[in-house]
């Protein structure tokens, strides 16, 4: 899977504090919750679709408040939830081992799976990391290809080489994987700019950001930043 012409992917990475949010507030929709009912109004308003990037310790507090897997399920044509990474471990990715990747993301799954609303087969990992072995394991598991870095850095599993050839193209297959470039992290002014750029040609837009960081002046650039991409009549897209 690689992205053509005129596609847009907009994704929240870091997703957490809107469940902890649910999880004390019990609310009886998971729209009345502040950043639920954004991603809620940006759609309405734009046709927009969104991939959360969670973390699975976040999540169990679903198991607890089945009510919101209604809402999941219901919207899951323009709202879907994603592996990110597993925040409990406290640790870099780099220092984990395959085991507790395999735990973390199977305990993903699991919720997932009591929930019966489908999650993303397009991931981007924290901090763009993951091991050959991890690669594959995210392969056997149905993931079809992952976000790499808006930055020059090489990203999960590529060599140099793939790197460069990633950077120059936007995207690259190796063994059955996509890996497609970022085009933009809305808190960086410099990555913006760049997104402009790619407007204009009509070239496809990876855009996202963090939730912790989606307040201010970020906000507004990422409200901003969809409806341009409405206004010149991309295709939202989320897997």
């Amino acid at each position: 899977m690689s992205l053509f012409g005129k596609t847009a992917h907009i994704s929240v990475d870091d997703v957490q504090d809107c469940f902890k949010r649910l999880e004390h507030q019990k609310l009886s929709s998971i729209f009345e919750e502040p950043f639920f009912a954004y991603l809620q109004m940006l759609h309405n308003k734009y046709g927009c679709k969104f991939s959360l990037y969670c973390y699975s310790d976040a999540l169990k507090m679903l198991i607890n408040n089945p009510c919101y897997f209604d809402d999941l399920r219901m919207n899951c044509h323009w709202l879907m939830i994603g592996f990110h990474a597993e925040r409990g471990l406290g640790i870099l990715p780099s220092n984990r081992t395959m085991e507790q990747f395999k735990t973390s993301f199977r305990q993903f799954l699991s919720i997932i799976d009591i929930g019966k609303f489908p999650c993303c087969k397009v991931l981007r990992l924290e901090f763009f990391y993951a091991s050959q072995e991890e690669v594959f394991f995210l392969k056997k598991n149905g993931i079809e290809c992952l976000l790499c870095a808006d930055d020059n850095r090489i990203s999960y599993n590529l060599s140099l080489e793939e790197a460069r050839i990633l950077q120059q193209n936007g995207f690259l297959e190796k063994d059955g994987m996509c890996y497609q470039k970022t085009t933009c992290r809305t808190e960086r002014s410099l990555s913006c700019i760049y997104f402009l750029q790619e407007l204009l040609f009509r070239r496809p837009i990876v855009l996202f950001t963090h939730e912790d960081l989606l307040v201010g002046w970020n906000k507004i650039k990422f409200s901003v930043a969809i409806k341009l991409l409405s206004l010149f009549k991309y295709h939202f897209f989320c897997k």
